[in-house]
């Protein structure tokens, strides 16, 4: 995050979301457009070292529930971050989930009073503190439609409505690094599983599928596998094909695919693939 604190990036967000236009670079999946309770029931998380992508976090939640042995986490978007805390405090203090509509439309005060509640254990959680409390006072208590992707539909999740026993594993921080994978990696450790959700179809660049590959390459162990899901493409599209190309390119293998039926449209559609680093 490029700027001193929490206080500067509220209003970096604030006159954003004022534009009357959807910002990619603090826009918000309000909650996963993957089939997460489909996905995972395919890869193996219990006692594994995961890191995801975090995006609404519901990635992240489903590794805790399903018993990973360590979950970090990184997103291009630092505001991720804070929204992470903002699901946390939700299920936490309200056992409940937070309708998406009301980020949309409504004003609530009762987000506020609970944000305006929260007794911080951690300097990360002190600056979500900040930038949410300031930022539903500058939106007259609104989160504002423009911060968030559209919601299609609620996906089902590994967790579902099981929210206490998501509990334990808030009382740790979870370890966020703030970088773009399509062209940095900040991150040293290695991991049995990188969940990258669909970010490797917002790229048909060849570079950036090259630093993807490269990066992911660095971060798995020895037979580790890139977990990789659908949201825009067919396996069969000329883009997949390019991508597939280059992320096999060197070390990495193409190691399994599913699909899964979908109800909303009455179809089966693609639902993820993986990649694997050679032994």
């Amino acid at each position: 995050m490029n700027y001193r604190n929490a206080e500067d990036y509220v209003h970096h967000v604030h006159n954003l979301s004022l534009e009357k236009k959807y910002d990619d670079s603090i826009r918000l999946y309000a909650q996963s457009n993957e089939n997460l309770l489909k996905l995972f029931s395919n890869y193996s998380i219990h006692n594994k070292e995961v890191l995801t992508v975090l995006a609404s976090s519901d990635q992240a939640f489903s590794c805790f529930y399903l018993g990973a042995k360590s979950v970090d986490s990184f997103d291009r978007n630092y505001l991720t971050f804070y929204y992470y805390f903002l699901r946390k405090w939700l299920l936490l203090y309200q056992n409940r989930e937070y309708a998406s509509y009301h980020f949309f439309y409504d004003g609530d005060i009762e987000l506020y009073e609970l944000i305006c509640s929260i007794i911080p254990t951690s300097p990360q959680e002190s600056e979500a503190k900040t930038f949410w409390k300031k930022y539903m006072e500058l939106s007259h208590y609104k989160a504002g439609k423009y911060l968030f992707y559209p919601t299609l539909c609620n996906q089902p999740t590994p967790y579902g409505h099981n929210y206490n026993q998501l509990i334990p594993f808030f009382n740790q921080d979870i370890s966020f690094t703030c970088m773009n994978l399509l062209d940095t990696n900040k991150i040293q450790k290695k991991y049995d599983v990188v969940i990258l959700s669909n970010m490797l179809e917002y790229t048909s660049q060849y570079n950036q599928l090259i630093h993807a590959r490269d990066n992911v390459e660095k971060l798995l162990k020895d037979g580790g596998i890139a977990i990789c899901s659908y949201a825009m493409y067919s396996h069969s599209s000329p883009q997949h094909h390019i991508e597939s190309d280059i992320m096999t390119s060197h070390q990495l293998v193409f190691d399994s695919y599913y699909q899964y039926y979908e109800p909303l449209f009455g179809k089966k559609m693609d639902l993820s693939y993986s990649y694997k680093l050679k032994k």
